[in-house]
């Protein structure tokens, strides 16, 4: 999908030591991360969030939690925050 100019939210350095990978962490600390840049999004005007991952590891957590591709550009993904609530859900949070 090929956006214009669209108000984004960057998170960076989002990041789970090795020895704690795959143990759901990750999965928290991003649907915490999205549930405040939602709320945020709504006085800011943000409606996507982007990260810029930086392994083919890191590209495929982000693409199971529903992120996708930006601009063809396959390190750079997103995550449109209409759907924060049904991806809090799905996690088993409330939003």
């Amino acid at each position: 999908m090929k956006y214009g100019s669209v108000p984004a939210t960057l998170i960076g350095r989002l990041a789970i030591q090795k020895g704690l990978q795959r143990g759901g962490i990750g999965t928290v600390l991003l649907v915490r991360a999205l549930q405040k840049a939602h709320s945020l999004g709504r006085e800011s005007g943000s409606r996507i969030v982007v990260v810029d991952t930086i392994s083919e590891d890191a590209r495929t957590f982000y693409r199971k939690c529903g992120f996708q591709d930006l601009n063809n550009d396959r390190n750079q993904l997103f995550f449109d925050l209409r759907r924060v609530e049904e991806m809090a859900q799905k996690a088993g949070h409330a939003v």
